[in-house]
């Protein structure tokens, strides 16, 4: 099998791309392993260059392959200009999605004599399907997330604030191994669930209320996990028809998950369920998203998509509905698409909990 390098190298010959200059930290791991802050990647496809400043050249000699050339900087744009404009490059692909606009500016006229273009989507298709090592990865940050749910769950009870329970959470995680929460936690209850990416805020959580927790941990290794659960604290007849609406609509997308299966279709498979019963107006984003490096990563499970799914790919099944005012639900677990279908990464149970 090829390494990562290695097929990135062949990818580029293909496409015509004779140096590249990367920015971006996920990608940039995803090659070499290094797990700073802050770094720049130069391949010409016969080198590969890893440049960083006085901070992470002890780590990136520790996390690096020896094939990888490690050279201290200071200046970022200007030091990486002197570097790359040595003579041999005559053309330079950008990742320019991760650099400021005007700092490209800057390096495109330090290059002088070399013609910079900015691209994406470069290493990207790489990372969406998962080898063992990866889905291992993202399963053991799924699990730690779990764990300290489960320990919170007890929290989750009128009288307490969202961000008290964002707090516990994330602070659990930690101390179950995790590096850090996956993305800053989301706990909305009431009125505020029926806004997706709501921030925890200082509403104390009232019996009755629908209360949405969206949550994950990064691993050592750097891999995150994203999962949703929404907790009922009480019964109507209203909320638990929509609850299972949305549970209906999740478990036939994964159903739909398998090898050759477009993503926008998995999305209709969901959206449809959650239509007929009344609800299409009410789901407002797409179904999933592909999980990794990032949190949100290629591919997308949304009306638009135009990707198809393959064998590795780890992917959300997210989705939600959304009354303003009023109150919100969303049921989300981490999919990895299998030679014949799918598995479930998380692990949570996603029927209906009543807290009372």
């Amino acid at each position: 099998m090829l390494s990562r390098r290695e097929q990135l190298k062949a990818r580029l010959k293909a496409l015509k791309v004779p140096a590249l200059l990367l920015f971006d930290m996920n990608n940039i791991r995803y090659l070499t392993g290094f797990s700073g802050e802050e770094g720049i990647l130069f391949t010409d496809l016969e080198r590969w260059v890893l440049l960083v400043d006085g901070r992470y050249v002890t780590q990136a000699r520790e996390e690096v392959p020896p094939e990888v050339e490690i050279v201290l900087i200071r200046d970022p744009i200007g030091d990486v200009a002197s570097y790359v404009g040595d003579g041999r490059v005559s053309c330079l692909a950008v990742e320019a999605h991760a650099l400021a606009y005007e700092n490209f500016l800057k390096l495109r006229r330090a290059l002088k004599g070399v013609r910079c273009r900015a691209w994406k989507n470069l290493i990207e298709p790489m990372r969406m399907c998962k080898d063992g090592s990866e889905v291992a990865s993202i399963k053991k940050a799924a699990e730690m997330a779990e764990e300290a749910l489960q320990e919170v769950i007890p929290l989750i009870r009128p009288g307490v604030a969202e961000r008290e329970i964002a707090i516990e959470l994330e602070y659990r995680m930690r101390k179950k191994g995790a590096l850090e929460a996956a993305f800053p936690t989301i706990v909305a209850s009431g009125p505020r669930a029926a806004m997706p990416h709501a921030r925890p805020g200082t509403h104390v959580l009232k019996k009755g209320e629908v209360v949405i927790l969206d949550f994950g941990a990064v691993g050592e290794e750097g891999y995150r996990s994203d999962e949703t659960c929404t907790f009922l604290l009480g019964r109507t007849e209203e909320v638990m028809r929509a609850y299972q609406v949305v549970r209906e609509a999740q478990m036939k997308a994964i159903e739909a998950i398998r090898p050759g299966v477009k993503c926008a279709y998995v999305d209709h498979v969901a959206r449809e369920v959650i239509s007929r019963a009344g609800y299409g107006d009410f789901f407002s984003h797409g179904t999933g998203h592909g999980v990794g490096l990032g949190v949100h990563e290629a591919p997308r499970l949304g009306p638009h998509s135009r990707e198809v799914l393959e064998e590795g790919m780890v992917v959300t099944v997210e989705p939600g509905i959304y009354l303003p005012g009023r109150w919100g639900i969303r049921l989300e677990d981490m999919v990895l698409v299998t030679e014949k279908g799918s598995r479930l990464i998380t692990g949570f149970s996603k029927e209906p909990t009543i807290l009372d």
